[in-house]
């Protein structure tokens, strides 16, 4: 079910390497991908502890919580959206793809998964 539901929201966003739910603990709950050269795994983990360390860096600082990072790369952007319960949805698409479609679809996925974070 999950897994259907991630490809619902990757057909909307388009071209994509992958696209993951990332538990709170940095390992993908689920993952779909167009590119089986994305290695999910060490992505999230990476990524995630990133985030960790940029919320507890930047905790004094009167922004609030992160939601999202864009990382810009050469061969692919990568989008972390934050979801409930610290859960994040982790987006990889190809470089130069447009980025619209893609975040709007990152903010109302909450709507999709909503059942699966419960």
């Amino acid at each position: 079910m999950l897994r259907d539901r991630l490809n619902e929201i990757a057909a909307r966003i388009g071209s994509f390497g992958a696209l993951a739910l990332v538990g709170p603990d940095g390992i993908a709950v689920e993952a779909v991908r167009a590119d089986e050269a994305v290695d999910v795994d060490m992505l999230c983990a990476e990524l995630v502890s990133l985030v960790r360390a940029m919320e507890e860096n930047h905790r004094e600082l009167p922004f609030g919580a992160l939601r999202g990072l864009d990382i810009t790369a050469e061969r692919c952007r990568v989008t972390i959206h934050g979801l409930a319960g610290g859960f994040w949805l982790l987006l990889v698409m190809p470089a130069g793809e447009p980025v619209g479609r893609a975040r709007f679809e990152l903010r109302r996925s909450p709507l999709f998964l909503a059942d699966e974070l419960i």
